[in-house]
């Protein structure tokens, strides 16, 4: 693995609200807990309480060349392995599920993930390559995306080049009480497990990364 991509969608509940949802998000949607599982993972997608509500759908510009990307962002991959993995947090930092990136942080993941999975779109979303998902976004399903409010997290706005400043997302006070940090945390977190993940077996590769994130969602009941 070389890149960990970390999305954080805005949700508004309170502190209790929040505890509860840290007890709850890797169970399924019969209550379920899935998080330590060792079964064998049917798809690269693993987001046990955000089952799909409908299907992604085919768009115009699916699969055309002359889709140009909104912003030239830095990045690197490893010649052999796979680019890494997409990670999904709310502000709070509760990880909500995981997939495996099959190409450098393409805008589809993120898009699929969010068109799929919301009856409504989240009010505001930030991510590393927040510019380019959302023209990627307003190029697919307009309505959908109206309402919703894309930002690069600090820690990333300094490999973007030629980007808005509207994206930037400590601009905005709204954000100030967001953990941008979350990012920085997860990815630090994960790192520790890339050396051994990048050579499992895609059994053994499920298991490990459903039972490390589900801890990590333990450990904040733990310490509140």
């Amino acid at each position: 693995m070389f890149v960990i991509a970390t999305m954080i969608i805005e949700c508004k509940e309170n502190f209790h609200t929040v505890i509860c949802k840290v007890k709850t998000t890797f169970e399924d949607h019969k209550g379920h807990d899935t998080g330590p599982s060792v079964g064998p993972a049917s798809r690269d997608a693993f987001y046990p309480a955000l089952p799909e509500v409908c299907r992604r759908g085919k768009y115009q510009l699916d699969g055309k060349k002359g889709e140009v990307p909104f912003c030239s962002k830095k990045h690197g991959r490893h010649p052999t392995l796979l680019p890494g993995i997409f990670t999904v947090f709310c502000q709070h930092g509760v990880c909500y599920g995981y997939q495996i990136m099959k190409s450098m942080e393409s805008p589809n993941i993120p898009f699929t993930f969010l068109r799929t999975r919301f009856e409504v779109a989240p009010e505001a979303v930030i991510y590393d390559n927040a510019c380019n998902l959302h023209a990627y976004c307003l190029n697919r399903d307009p309505a959908f995306f109206a309402r919703t409010q894309f930002a690069v997290d600090a820690l990333h706005w300094f490999n973007h080049i030629g980007c808005s400043m509207g994206y930037e997302s400590k601009l905005y006070p709204k954000f100030k009480s967001v953990n941008t940090q979350i990012v920085e945390q997860n990815n630090s977190k994960l790192k520790k497990l890339k050396s051994s993940l990048s050579h499992m077996i895609p059994q053994n590769f499920h298991a490990c990364l459903r039972f490390f994130l589900w801890n990590c969602n333990r450990e904040m009941t733990v310490h509140n």
